[in-house]
């Protein structure tokens, strides 16, 4: 036995309702990453904007602070070659030969003689922070220095 339906009933089976509302994608800004025709912002902690500061763009507001701290230092001599947000804060971190991820350092400067490798922390350390933290002792021997 066949079920039959009037042309009103059979046209409002067959209707599509949205389930959920269209997003409308997001700006791409210079800097972020970008998967497909979507831009991704990067994740950034509690209430952090992007900051300049001399030409470099900063995570926070205390980092581009902690940036001219350090560029004063320099100046005055107390430490020598301040590099930020460049190839050379970037360290991967490999173990057994297979790469595992790469820190990004805010800052490496040296302090007579020693090479430091700095990070801006305001607020909440994640675990992953703390993972990559120990991974950069084992790897490379090198203790990070965290100001707040």
């Amino acid at each position: 036995m066949a079920l039959r339906q009037t042309p009103a009933q059979l046209a409002a089976l067959t209707a599509k309702t949205p389930t959920r509302r269209p997003q409308r994608p997001r700006q791409a800004n210079p800097g972020v990453a970008v998967r497909g025709a979507v831009a991704l912002e990067p994740k950034r902690g509690g209430n952090a904007r992007r900051t300049e500061a001399e030409g470099l763009m900063f995570d926070s507001k205390r980092e581009a602070a902690r940036f001219m701290e350090l560029r004063l230092l320099e100046k005055s001599g107390a430490i020598s070659g301040l590099q930020a947000k460049c190839a050379a804060c970037r360290f991967p971190l490999v173990v057994n030969g297979q790469k595992v991820a790469d820190y990004y350092a805010d800052y490496v400067y040296f302090e007579d003689g020693v090479r430091i490798v700095e990070d801006s922390k305001s607020g909440k350390i994640t675990a992953v922070y703390r993972l990559k933290k120990r991974l950069m002792l084992a790897c490379h021997g090198i203790k990070i220095r965290e100001t707040k």
